[in-house]
């Protein structure tokens, strides 16, 4: 069976890594993967020619672009998929349009955030989209739940949690509780974009910081919010507190040489930084955001406080940084429930499902 996946870019991102994971893992017995870049491609276009998985980039350069979806058009003529499967809002549009202009037989699109930022013109574009759509596949329940909200129908809706995949990702020891350093590394990790509310986590480090003066904060991640959080960084006295080296190859290891994971989001969809932190070993101190609540169960695997509220995260993550104990319980049952509910293979294996369904559906 050959499935298409498109998207817009191939940079490093949660959606971008959701796709590769699941593009490289395909059984390629019964599945042969293409993916389409529409706008630029990335880091993981090289992950994706190491497993063989063929990939072209459309190079889209405007924001309406009919070129580019006659470019598309052309080539899914060409590559005749038996699945398109697009990715994000700018793939879901130009990537169903082009599908069904080429007329192809069945369509899949996956939401993999709680999209608070579309205003009426992008919501009215998904509801049209749903009649040509045979799944729409969201990663959480916050997200199937908001799909629904905004007008989706119920019976196109299945979801698929995202996957979590190990490989590379060391795993900090659990046996025993051990004492934070005098300087504890706080670590929050994804694009520098509004619905981050990395504002709302500087302040927070700067009343962590006078209570804990040696503590550190590590933002990786890049975006057009830096140019805002670098003279907020400078206002609160946390130059020297607070590194941004931006996009960084080696997050693992960066998480494994922290303490603690601070997120402070207003909406998201089930983000990989939480996945990753619960897996290497930190407890995660978060902002209760539609699709962090999916994963974090507040007191039990990580700590959950009110959107927006800077005080309420520093009081939660001095609270784990004072109680070893507590911040090692965390950290413990989180892992487990990485380790049983997000593998990968349960992924792979409910998209695998649901493309075999729709081919029978095909089938006289």
């Amino acid at each position: 069976m050959k499935v298409c996946m498109v998207i817009a870019t191939l940079e490093r991102g949660g959606a971008e890594k959701q796709l590769v994971l699941l593009a490289t893992r395909l059984d390629r017995a019964r599945f042969s993967p293409t993916v389409v870049a529409l706008t630029r491609g990335g880091p993981f276009e090289d992950v994706l020619r190491e497993h063989r998985v063929p990939c072209e980039v459309i190079g889209k350069r405007h924001g309406v672009s009919p070129l580019a979806l006659a470019q598309l058009r052309r080539l899914l003529r060409s590559l005749r998929p038996d699945v398109v499967h697009t990715w994000m809002f700018t793939a879901d549009s130009y990537g169903r349009v082009a599908a069904k202009m080429a007329g192809v037989r069945r369509i899949v699109s996956s939401e993999l955030c709680v999209d608070q930022w579309k205003g009426p013109v992008k919501r009215a574009i998904d509801r049209l989209l749903a009649h040509v759509t045979d799944c729409v596949v969201p990663n959480s329940e916050s997200v199937a739940a908001w799909l629904q909200s905004v007008g989706l129908p119920e019976r196109i809706i299945l979801t698929i949690p995202s996957a979590f995949d190990p490989a590379g990702y060391p795993m900090k020891p659990l046996e025993q509780p051990a004492p934070f350093s005098p300087a504890p590394r706080l670590i929050a990790v994804g694009r520098m974009y509004p619905q981050k509310r990395y504002d709302v986590l500087v302040r927070a480090m700067a009343e962590i910081v006078r209570v804990v003066p040696q503590a550190q904060l590590t933002i990786l991640g890049e975006g057009p919010c830096r140019r805002q959080l670098e003279p907020l960084v400078a206002s609160l006295g946390l130059t020297g507190r607070a590194e941004m080296p931006g996009e960084v190859a080696n997050v693992p290891r960066r998480m494994a040489e922290s303490d603690l994971l601070l997120m402070s989001s207003d909406y998201e969809g089930m983000p990989n930084a939480v996945l990753e932190a619960m897996y290497v070993g930190l407890p995660v101190v978060a902002t209760a955001a539609p699709g962090t609540r999916d994963i974090v169960r507040d007191g039990e695997t990580g700590v959950l406080v009110p959107l927006g509220d800077h005080e309420a995260l520093a009081r939660a993550a001095l609270s784990v940084i004072r109680d070893p104990q507590r911040g090692h319980a965390l950290a413990v049952r989180a892992r487990r429930e990485v380790l049983q509910q997000y593998a990968v293979e349960r992924m792979v294996s409910a998209y695998e499902a649901l493309y075999e369904r729709l081919a029978r559906a095909d089938k006289p």
